[in-house]
């Protein structure tokens, strides 16, 4: 075999694994992004949910699909119980920690743990806030 057909092959054989890689990390990253979104869309209405249960008032502000309007901030509670059910399949231990935290014990600073956690699962980044800094006066 000479050394042009040989040159031939490997470029050949580079090429074929290259495309397979790129195809391969692309699929990937799709795949990645669109885990990303289901869980993001996940966490925002357990946050949400975690926000009636503080103050029963503020479903005015949201847009909830609700099959049967809950009545009462204990009914979001209720519901957030069985998300934390279902989270257990595909919640980190941070988040699952901080979510069992705020449905014994609802307050801010348990939302703020719980969202902070979300964030930092769903970016992989910390965050240097301290519960002043993010904390709203109302």
């Amino acid at each position: 075999m000479s050394y042009a057909n040989t040159a031939i092959i490997l470029a050949a054989l580079i090429a074929a694994v290259g495309s397979i890689l790129v195809v391969y990390f692309n699929t990937k990253k799709e795949q990645t992004l669109q885990y990303n979104q289901i869980m993001e869309e996940k966490y925002r209405y357990m946050l949400i949910m975690m926000t009636c249960v503080l103050d029963f008032e503020r479903r005015k502000y949201f847009q909830l699909n609700e099959m049967v309007p809950a009545e009462s901030s204990n009914e979001y509670l209720a519901r957030l119980k069985e998300y934390y059910y279902h989270g257990l399949l595909y919640c980190p231990d941070s988040i699952t920690l901080a979510i069992k935290q705020f449905i014994t014990q609802p307050s801010r600073e348990s939302y703020i743990l719980v969202a902070n956690n979300m964030r930092e699962f769903l970016w992989k980044k910390k965050t240097k806030l301290s519960l002043g800094d993010i904390t709203l006066i109302n």
